[in-house]
């Protein structure tokens, strides 16, 4: 755990009554003052030689948690008890595992030790249903940005082909083919606009809603508001420069010729 004041207990500690306290502790107990040094009356009176951070026991989306505290010289009791043993690697634990077998086996044969799990392969199990969750909501969004790429091409394109007559007209009257493209453009970021000012105001309405669905994360993030509109955006324009140019490679006399 990471030491935020004092020191983590030591061989000296073993037999002395020698007591870590959690961040929570100190600030509801001691706040604005150094615990290091003080007792506790807790199984006898305990000095403080530390202060550890807070600690997610139960589930990783914990927001908050009781106060708590360590101490050392745990007797083992015979009956129906689990107690789990935490170890710190700094190489692959997988190569730890056996070395930590044979340790238990040489101080006690009658406990075992089994269910041995990385810390990331536990919190990926309590998140695995947030996981298909988000994948899930990942996917819908794909198919929503999917339709309105779709939309806003059927839109254009079936706008295209009822003026295809009056383009052709503004064409054999000496009008660009730029000026074609653009104005087929500016329809298109009409429409995107309209849609993105509906689609911000409604998803900031939301927000009071999908805040109690969130962890560690605002429901106003700035950065998705922002990243989020730009890629639709992005989308978007390329759904409308398809009709564009097709419209601005229109031949004057056939769409003369068009009903």
């Amino acid at each position: 755990m990471r030491l935020v004041q004092g020191r983590h207990f030591g061989e000296q500690d073993m037999t002395n009554n020698a007591i870590i306290v959690d961040q929570v502790f100190v600030d509801k107990w001691w706040p604005h003052e150094n615990p290091i040094g003080r007792y506790i009356n807790f199984g006898g009176r305990r000095r403080v030689i530390g202060v550890v951070s807070r600690v997610n026991y139960y589930s990783v989306e914990e927001e908050e948690s009781l106060p708590t505290l360590y101490q050392t010289g745990y007797r083992w009791e015979p009956g129906n008890h689990d107690r789990i043993l935490v170890v710190r690697s700094q190489t692959d634990p997988v190569d730890i595992v056996d070395p930590i077998r044979r340790i238990g086996m040489e101080l006690d044969t009658s406990v075992p030790i089994y269910d041995i799990q990385t810390v990331r392969e536990i919190v990926n199990k309590q998140l695995r249903s947030n996981h298909v969750i988000t994948g899930v909501l990942v996917g819908f969004a794909a198919i929503a940005l999917l339709l309105v790429a779709l939309g806003i091409y059927g839109v254009l394109a079936a706008s295209v082909a009822q003026r295809t007559q009056e383009i052709g007209i503004r064409m054999a009257l000496g009008e660009q083919k730029t000026s074609i493209l653009a104005m087929v453009l500016k329809h298109g970021l009409v429409l995107l606009a309209i849609g993105s000012a509906i689609g911000i105001t409604g998803a900031i309405g939301l927000t009071r809603f999908l805040s109690s669905y969130l962890y560690e994360v605002s429901a106003i993030d700035p950065v998705t508001f922002v990243l989020v509109p730009l890629l639709i955006a992005a989308v978007s324009l390329l759904a409308c420069w398809v009709p564009a140019r097709r419209a601005a490679k229109v031949d004057p006399m056939e769409a003369l010729r068009y009903e």
